[in-house]
């Protein structure tokens, strides 16, 4: 074989030169990074759609108790809590001995029967028995945004540890929480309240509203909004068995220094021993959320971690909804109040 067949019988057997490699490696380097936002909002979008599916199957769940018992449940059991109290009432105070919340009271309505009936649910009206927080620690995918990773083990004052998490909220009211047990309206422009018309609340302490009752309309009120897990163990804020303020009751949302979904005021939640949440899309780093570490549970705004700053809404006619908080502080008042009488332009 002379030099020439010989070099030709071996050029095919030669690899990629390191300059190749490195162009190969960069090039899909580059295509990667291209991917990647796009995958990301694919993700995004699919958790998006799994939230507004379980606030969806919440609103069911509702509505299915309204039919069975004639008004939906009502935001917490608290046998001490029944008139208007001050702002630092025993209505807000985690360690009162409170009963099931809404979430444990559906839970024959989001297909959870075999967990309600295993609990003595109904214990508490009946005797007080605090026997229903057994299943504090149940994890239940139909309450919790698969957007938000917050840990299921919150340390509740009074009540332990292994608490967990929860990502939705029922609407009682844009006023404080402390004037509006059994049902009661407050007329409005009460404590920094700006004065938009009566602000009555869906669903409050001992008290879950009528169809009737909801004279601005199904299709214009807030029923159930998202909230955001804490952002440590003794932070109650999204939990789905606690029913107070921030864990799993979004009140005075629209008022004082809480004013529409996902501000970004550092004070706007009232929580007691919360922490403040932290956010960079809005410029430089800021803080939100909390007042102070020794508050009390009076003041809870709806949030959520989508994308674009939407928070997602189950309507009081079962329909879904998202909120940006480009929304007018008049507009989210008058949505989240079931009895103003006002037409409000829905975002």
């Amino acid at each position: 074989m002379n030099a020439l067949a010989w070099r030709n019988s071996n050029a095919w057997r030669r690899g990629f030169t390191l300059v190749e490699l490195l162009v190969v490696i960069a090039i899909i380097g580059v295509l990667v990074a291209l991917l990647l936002p796009a995958v990301q909002a694919a993700r995004e979008s699919a958790r998006r759609t799994q939230c507004s599916n379980n606030l969806k199957q919440i609103a069911l769940g509702a509505h299915n108790h309204h039919d069975t018992l004639g008004a939906f449940p009502e935001a917490v059991q608290m046998s001490y809590f029944t008139a208007p109290q001050g702002k630092r009432g025993t209505g807000q105070d985690v360690n009162e001995q409170f009963g099931p919340n809404w979430a444990v009271l559906m839970l024959p309505y989001v297909e959870q029967k075999p967990l309600y009936d295993s609990n003595d649910i109904d214990g508490y009206r009946k005797t007080g028995s605090q026997n229903w927080r057994n299943l504090k620690s149940v994890v239940l995918k139909t309450y919790q945004c698969p957007s938000d990773s917050g840990g299921n083990n919150v340390q509740f004052s009074g009540a332990g540890g292994g608490w967990a998490r929860g990502s939705y909220a029922a609407n009682a009211g844009p006023t404080w929480w402390y004037l509006t047990p059994n049902g009661q309206v407050p007329a409005g422009g009460f404590e920094s309240d700006p004065g938009w018309g009566p602000a009555g609340a869906v669903m409050s302490a001992n008290y879950g509203a009528r169809m009737a009752e909801i004279t601005d309309g199904t299709s214009n009120t807030v029923m159930f909004t998202e909230v955001r897990s804490g952002v440590e163990a003794r932070d109650i804020r999204g939990t789905w068995a606690i029913g107070l303020p921030g864990a799993s009751i979004v009140c005075a949302h629209a008022i004082g220094d809480c004013l529409y979904p996902n501000d970004n005021l550092p004070h706007a939640d009232d929580i007691q021993n919360c922490s403040q949440f932290w956010t960079a899309d809005l410029g430089p780093k800021k803080r939100m959320g909390c007042s102070n570490a020794d508050w009390y549970n009076m003041q809870a705004q709806a949030r959520s971690l989508h994308g674009g700053n939407i928070c997602n809404l189950a309507m009081c006619d079962g329909s879904i909804r998202g909120v940006a908080s480009i929304v007018s502080q008049r507009a989210w008042y008058l949505m989240n109040s079931r009895c103003d009488a006002q037409p409000v332009d829905l975002p």
